[in-house]
């Protein structure tokens, strides 16, 4: 009989045991469910999910357009700068172009004296900075607009204006491009370093 009970009971506190274990897991996973949905969405208007005013936002989006204006006005500086830059640039490539076009054109021979006849009456009119020697024969001075031929060998030096005599030998020099130059009275050699162009009566 007392066997019996107990049976019974025993049954009981087994049926007892797997309710309560099967009501502490459901009440665990609700548990768990309700602060994973608290902690993903939080409550509008609490500290961790702020009410934001249709003012903040207004004050917001305007310092975005004071800095957008600032920026736009940095870039059109920048490139007003970048153009001036290119034309500073344009310009002193054209004018490393002309320099290297006159450097080519430089004839080396120039930088020689070179022997040269003049026939009488004919007239030498020289470049600036070139070098005149008359070697033999006789030949007046032709002045330029500024001034005549500077003959560095006499004495103190010398400027011989528009018609002076020639000593052979005396090295003269052409300080402009202005006309200056020679006119051989009788046949004339002279020696010339620089440009020039002979031309007749």
């Amino acid at each position: 009989m007392k066997r019996s009970r107990l049976f019974k009971y025993k049954y009981f506190m087994l049926l007892l045991i797997i309710m309560t274990c099967f009501f502490t897991v459901h009440i665990v996973k609700a548990v768990t469910a309700a602060t994973t949905a608290t902690t993903a969405t939080p409550d509008p208007g609490s500290d961790s999910d702020p009410v934001i005013t249709q003012s903040y936002v207004d004050q917001k989006i305007a310092e975005l357009g004071v800095k957008l204006d600032a920026a736009n006005t940095t870039i059109n500086d920048l490139t007003q700068k970048l153009s001036d830059s290119n034309q500073k640039i344009a310009k002193i490539t054209e004018a490393n172009d002309l320099l290297n076009k006159q450097i080519k054109d430089i004839d080396p021979e120039s930088f020689k004296f070179q022997p040269v006849e003049l026939k009488a009456g004919q007239m030498l009119i020289a470049g600036a900075s070139a070098e005149l020697i008359v070697r033999s024969g006789q030949a007046k001075a032709i002045a330029g607009k500024f001034g005549g031929l500077s003959d560095i060998t006499a004495a103190k030096g010398t400027d011989l204006g528009a018609g002076a005599a020639i000593a052979d030998n005396h090295l003269l020099l052409v300080s402009r491009d202005d006309g200056r130059g020679i006119k051989a009275v009788t046949g004339c050699w002279l020696i010339v370093k620089g440009t020039y162009t002979i031309k007749d009566k």
